[in-house]
C-alpha cells in the first residue's frame, strides 16, 4: 500500500522576538496541502521570556486567523531560555478552496524578550485514504468566546465522544487538546481523559501566574477497544472554588491504528522516580520495534511531573539512542516548568522520523533539575505512515473453484455461493463444501 499524505517541520533551537506584534516560529507553507482536504495538525515547542512581569503570546494559525484552541498567554516563572515551559496543540482542519499556510508564532510586548525553542508542527492528511467515522473521529467545544467555569469536581465533561468500533480487539489513538483561562495564581486546575467512566488518566494539575493567562496542553493515550460502544471524555476542574479557572476551549480526536501498516504503543500509569537529578531517565519504550516497510514513522510522547517542588523537567525523544528530531536541544533545556510545587505539569514532544526494515529501539526520556517526586502516566506511540493493505471480497456464482499458486501477499474474503471449494498450494491444502464465507490469509 502506498503512504497516507503526512508531512513535518522543526524549528530547531531557539528563536527570540522583541516584537509586539506577532512573529513566525515556523511556517508549512500552503502548496504543502490540498485544497479542500482535511487534515491532523499538531504542534509542540518550549515557550517563555526573559521577564517574569510580562505575559508572553504564542499561537497557531492558518493564513492569518487563529485556530480555536491554539492561543496560550504565559507569564514566565524564570526569565531564563533554557527553563520553559509547554505549548502543546492538536486539530482536525478542513483546508479551504484554496490552501493555506500553516504558522506557529509568538511575540513579546516590545521591550521585553519571547523564547520559543524547538517548535515541531506535523501534519496527516485523513480524508484521501480513511473514512471519517470509521477510521477517525473528532469533536471540540468552543467556548472562547464565552469562557465556561470549571466545576470544582469531576462529573461533566466539555468535549465527549461516543463511537463503536466496526472491529474488535484494535488499537485506538485518543488525543485532546485543552485550553484554560488562569483566574487564579493561587489554585490549580486539573484536566483528565476519562474511558467509559473507568480508566481516569492521564490527569494533569497545574496553576496559573498571571490573571490574563492561558495554557495550551495536550492528553494521549491508546487504547484497544472492544466492537461495542464507547465514550470518550475530556473532564476539567478547578480546585478549592468554580470559576477559579475557566474553559475556554478542548477537542478530542480518536485514530484507528490498525489502518496503518505497523503500530505500537507503551502507557505506565505509576511513576519512575526523578532521583537522581540531573541523570536522563528511560520513562517510557517500545523496544525492539522492527518495522514491515521501510518509510516514515509518526513519534508522540508525554508525561506528567510530579515533582513536589516549583522546579523544571526535560523531556527527550531517542531512537536507538539517538535524539530526534536531529537537532533538538538535548542539554539544559527545560521544556517544563511548574509555577507551583502542588502543580503536575504535562509535558508533550512529537516528531516523524523514516526507519528501515531493522529492528528500532524508541524511548522517552525525562531530566529533573531538582525536587523528589516522580514522573507519571507515561506515555509513548508510534505509527507507520504506510497504510495498512486492504481486505479483497470476490463473490463467485459457480459450481466448483480451484485457487492455485498465489504468492503470500493476498489477504482475501471469499464468498462462495457453491458446491465445493479447492485451495491448492497452500500448507495443507484446503476443500470446503457447501454455500460459505471464508477469510484466506494467503
Amino acid at each position: 500500500m502506498a503512504a497516507i499524505a503526512h508531512g513535518d517541520n522543526f524549528a530547531s533551537g531557539l528563536k527570540t522576538t522583541t516584537s509586539s506584534s506577532f512573529q513566525t516560529v515556523l511556517t508549512e507553507p500552503a502548496s504543502s496541502f490540498v485544497d479542500n482536504a482535511k487534515y491532523l495538525l499538531v504542534a509542540t515547542m518550549a515557550v517563555g521570556g526573559n521577564d517574569t512581569g510580562v505575559v508572553f503570546e504564542f499561537q497557531t494559525i492558518h493564513a492569518s486567523t487563529v485556530f480555536p484552541g491554539a492561543l496560550a498567554k504565559i507569564e514566565p516563572r524564570s526569565p531564563d531560555d533554557f527553563r520553559l515551559h509547554a505549548y502543546a496543540f492538536m486539530t482536525v482542519f478542513t483546508q479551504p478552496a484554496t490552501a493555506e499556510a500553516i504558522t506557529v508564532q509568538f511575540k513579546s510586548d516590545g521591550t521585553a524578550t519571547a523564547h520559543a525553542k524547538d517548535a515541531v508542527l506535523t501534519w496527516i492528511r485523513l480524508d484521501a485514504d480513511l473514512v471519517e467515522g470509521t477510521d477517525w473521529f473528532f469533536d471540540e467545544d468552543d467556548d472562547e468566546s464565552a469562557s465556561v467555569d470549571l466545576p470544582t469536581t469531576f462529573g461533566n465533561e466539555f468535549v465527549s465522544q461516543t463511537f463503536t468500533p466496526a472491529t474488535a480487539s484494535e488499537d485506538w489513538l485518543v488525543l485532546s487538546c485543552q485550553r484554560t483561562s488562569t483566574l487564579d495564581v493561587t489554585k490549580n486546575f486539573d484536566w483528565r481523559l476519562n474511558r467509559d467512566g473507568a480508566d481516569l488518566t492521564p490527569q494533569y494539575s497545574q496553576e496559573g501566574e498571571d490573571l490574563s493567562g492561558s495554557t495550551v496542553y495536550m492528553l494521549a493515550r491508546t487504547y484497544n477497544l472492544t466492537a461495542a460502544s464507547h465514550t470518550f471524555r475530556v473532564q476539567g476542574i478547578a480546585e478549592s472554588t468554580a470559576g477559579n479557572h475557566d474553559h475556554l476551549y478542548s477537542n478530542i480526536f480518536s485514530l484507528r491504528l490498525n489502518a496503518f501498516e505497523d503500530h505500537d504503543s507503551n502507557y505506565v500509569e505509576g511513576g519512575a522516580a526523578r532521583e537522581p537529578l540531573a541523570e536522563v531517565r528511560e520513562v517510557a519504550a517500545i523496544t525492539p520495534f522492527t518495522p514491515a516497510t521501510a518509510g516514515d514513522f509518526w513519534i508522540y510522547g508525554a508525561f506528567v511531573s510530579d515533582p513536589n517542588n516549583t522546579v523544571r523537567d526535560m523531556i527527550i525523544m531517542q531512537v536507538d539512542g539517538s535524539t530526534v528530531p536531529t537537532g533538538y536541544d538535548d542539554t539544559v533545556s527545560y521544556r517544563g516548568n511548574a509555577w507551583d510545587s502542588t502543580a503536575e505539569p504535562i509535558r508533550s514532544h512529537h516528531t516523524i522520523e523514516s526507519f528501515a526494515t531493522s529492528s528500532r529501539d524508541i524511548d522517552l526520556d525525562a531530566l529533573g533539575e531538582g525536587g523528589t517526586g516522580e514522573w507519571k502516566h507515561r506515555f509513548l506511540v508510534t505509527f507507520s505512515m504506510e497504510l495498512a493493505a486492504a481486505g479483497v471480497t470476490v463473490e463467485i456464482p459457480v459450481a466448483s473453484l480451484t485457487l492455485a499458486g498465489f504468492a503470500p501477499i493476498i489477504h482475501a474474503s471469499i464468498i462462495v455461493p457453491t458446491a465445493s471449494l479447492a485451495l491448492v498450494g497452500f500448507a495443507p491444502t484446503v476443500t470446503v463444501t457447501a454455500n460459505i464465507s471464508i477469510e484466506v490469509p494467503v
